[in-house]
C-alpha cells in the first residue's frame, strides 16, 4: 500500500483543514463556512503565491496543489469565497520568514552585547 500524498505535506500533522488539496478524494469532501482552509492553498491564490509555495514544499506536492487549486478556485467550489478573500491578504510565508530573520538578528545582537 502506498502512502497518501497528504502525509507527505510538511503541515500534515498540524493541519485542521477538512478539504485538503492533496486528498485524492477531495471531490467528495465538503467545506462549511468558517472551517479552516489549507495554508498552502491560501498562499497559492495570492499574487506571487505559486512561486512561494513551490519553494516551500516538495515538487510532487506542488504539482498536485496546482491541479487542485485550479479546480477549487472555480466559482462552484465549496471554498471559492474563502480563497478569494485569502488572495487579497498578505502572505503568511513572507511574514513568517521576516519574523524568523528578525529573531535571528535580535538573538545575535543580544549575544554580542553581553
Amino acid at each position: 500500500m502506498t502512502a497518501s500524498p497528504m502525509s507527505a505535506c510538511p503541515r500534515f500533522h498540524s493541519c485542521s483543514a477538512p478539504l485538503c488539496p492533496l486528498d485524492p478524494q477531495r471531490e467528495t469532501r465538503s467545506h462549511l463556512r468558517g472551517e479552516p482552509v489549507c495554508g498552502y492553498l491560501r498562499e497559492f491564490v495570492k499574487v506571487g503565491g505559486p512561486e512561494r509555495v513551490e519553494q516551500a514544499i516538495p515538487e510532487g506536492l506542488f504539482r498536485l496543489i496546482t491541479v487542485a487549486a485550479t479546480e477549487l478556485t472555480s466559482r462552484g467550489s465549496p471554498i471559492y469565497w474563502p480563497l478569494r478573500r485569502a488572495a487579497r491578504q498578505r502572505s503568511r510565508l513572507v511574514s513568517g520568514r521576516a519574523l524568523r530573520r528578525r529573531r535571528r538578528v535580535a538573538a545575535g545582537s543580544a549575544t554580542t552585547n553581553s
